[in-house]
């Protein structure tokens, strides 16, 4: 699960080189439509479904995995 959380952080910093501000900007400007993401893959893959997720702009079907 900690990976899920350092592989964006690490990305972002390094995208933003090492600027933290920047990195935390990026980062809260995804975190919705990350989290949303990750409802959506769990009421796929079995987990409880939900009446308030939003539908996906992504093409591609959420992984189970």
């Amino acid at each position: 699960m900690l990976e899920l959380i350092r592989r964006p952080v690490e990305r972002e910093l390094a995208r933003h080189g090492g600027d933290v501000d920047a990195a935390i900007a990026a980062l809260v400007k995804k975190a919705i439509p990350d989290a949303m993401a990750s409802r959506s893959r769990a009421k796929i893959c079995g987990g409880r479904p939900s009446s308030s997720a939003r539908t996906s702009t992504s093409s591609a079907p959420p992984r189970c995995s």
